[in-house]
Formats: structure tokens, C-alpha cells, sequence
């Protein structure tokens, strides 16, 4: 009996521009993929539109139905008191600041070094301005700490390291931020997105595609324009109420989409349904 293959997709989309080590990653991946597993798998799951188009290079037009849909669940039921946010507050001694939180891998092409200099355009005038940085080195946080070191910046930036094993001190520190700044050039999803709408924090990408949102939901400007940042940013410092709108409309938008459960029975709908092939 021949056992059923699948394979989900997840973060395959990479701008072939970004460096050479995730070029060749990313050229080692699609050989394998075009030349080798594309002849045994059954069913291709794309987490998202941009996962699904980018496995359409790989098919023909009439393996088109291999491909399965299934976005990624989120947790609707995020809550975090005042007690939590006030210690989160006291722990990093960041009770008087503006605070402008980056979630996610230190990596260069996630853009945080663009967040950097936008605070540095800003922080003179913005003089409780903070930008918290979130997330595991994934090997940039040497010039990451160069970069502030070099902006004189050390007292503006914090480097808290990664929370996900701590995920209550992690939706302390969404409740706790004025604004959440996601300065990649794309998101393949963006649990952060998420994660930010549903405690009703104002975004600010310039992530070019992502299933999420759209222009509507969030503050947005071109991936690498610190100063379109900076001026978010300041904006957002002077008159946090421009936010409103943007922070409701992407909260109505949140709510509609799938939770962990509802993303679980799609898997075991799917599954039960090439058991019985």
C-alpha cells in the first residue's frame, strides 16, 4: 500500500535578493522541490496565498488541486491585566516611555536595523521614545549591538531576547508597547500581526505581502525608507489617536480568521479524506 505523502509550506518564499547564504538555501530548496520531491507528494498545504502561488511554479496547471489552502490558526482569547502589563513595566524600568516593540528573529532581512535609525531620527525629539527588541539572535545581533552602540542609542534600546517559551511576559510586553513596528519585506504570515491586533496595538510594516491585512488595518511605508518610519513613529508619539480607526479595523478583521482548533479539523478532515483513497 502506497503511504500518502504531504508537505506544508511554510516561509519558502524568499526574496532572491535578500543575501547569497539564503539564495543558495532557497536555489537548494527549489532544485529538490522542482526535481525530486515534486513526483512523490500527494498533497502540497500552503499556509498562505503567497506559499500556494510560489508551488505553482513547481505543477502543472493540472496538479493544480495538490495544492490545499490552510491557513495557520491564532489565538482569539489573548488577555493580559493591568497587574501583568505594570510588572512587565517595572521589570524593564520603562514606566514614563513611548514604547515601540520589534517581534521576532534577528536577522538582517528583517529589517529591525531600519527601526534602529528611525529612533535615531526621532529620539532627540521624542525623548521618551524606546524601542524594545524581542526575539532570538538568528545571527545578527553582534551588528545589531554595533549598529546602537555606533547611534549612541544604548539607553533608547533594549534587547530583551526571546519570550516565546514565556508567552505571558511576551503578551505583557504587546500590552505594555504604544506601537509595534514589523520592518521586514514580507511576512509569509505574521503571528505578530495577529498577536498585536487582538490586544489592539497600531502596526507599522512595510512587509510588501502578507494574507493578513491590508492597507486599511495598519501604518505602512517602503521596506529600507527610515525616514517614512521615523515619521510614523513621531506621528504616532504626538497624536496616538490617529491609530483608532486602523486598530479597530484590524481587530474586526482578526476576529473572522481561523483559530488553532478550527485550523486542527481542517488537517484531520483532510487526512481522514486521502485515508479513504
Amino acid at each position: 500500500m502506497k503511504k500518502k505523502i504531504i508537505m506544508t509550506s511554510h516561509g519558502s518564499i524568499i526574496e532572491k535578493k535578500t543575501n547569497e547564504i539564503v539564495t543558495l538555501f532557497k536555489r537548494i530548496y527549489d532544485f529538490f522541490l522542482k526535481t525530486l520531491y515534486i513526483h512523490f507528494i500527494d498533497i502540497w498545504i500552503a499556509t498562505s496565498d503567497g506559499e500556494a502561488n510560489d508551488l505553482r511554479d513547481f505543477i502543472k496547471p493540472t496538479d493544480e488541486p495538490r495544492i490545499i489552502r490552510i491557513p495557520l490558526g491564532i489565538d482569539k482569547n489573548i488577555v493580559v491585566g493591568n497587574e501583568e502589563k505594570k510588572n512587565f513595566l517595572d521589570k524593564w524600568g520603562l514606566n514614563e516611555n513611548f514604547i515601540i516593540t520589534y517581534v521576532g528573529r534577528l536577522h538582517k532581512r528583517k529589517g529591525i536595523q531600519y527601526a534602529v535609525s528611525a529612533l535615531d531620527a526621532i529620539h532627540k525629539r521624542c525623548t521618551n521614545c524606546v524601542l524594545l527588541i524581542i526575539g532570538p539572535d538568528n545571527g545578527y545581533l553582534y551588528e545589531l549591538k554595533s549598529l546602537i552602540n555606533s547611534l549612541n542609542l544604548n539607553n533608547n534600546v533594549k534587547i530583551i531576547g526571546y519570550l516565546k517559551k514565556n508567552p505571558k511576559e511576551l503578551y505583557a510586553a504587546y500590552a505594555a508597547s504604544n506601537a509595534i513596528v514589523v520592518p521586514s519585506k514580507f511576512e509569509n504570515f505574521g503571528h505578530v500581526f495577529v498577536e498585536a491586533a487582538i490586544l489592539k496595538k497600531p502596526i507599522i510594516t512595510s512587509a510588501g505581502y502578507t494574507d493578513v491585512f491590508d492597507d486599511s488595518d495598519v501604518f505602512h511605508f517602503d521596506y529600507g525608507d527610515v525616514s517614512s518610519l521615523a515619521k510614523i513613529l513621531e506621528d504616532l508619539w504626538r497624536t496616538p489617536d490617529i491609530a483608532a480607526e486602523k486598530i479597530e479595523n484590524f481587530y474586526k478583521r482578526v476576529l473572522k480568521m481561523d483559530s488553532w482548533e478550527k485550523m486542527v479539523r481542517k488537517y484531520e478532515f483532510l487526512y481522514k479524506k486521502l485515508i479513504r483513497l
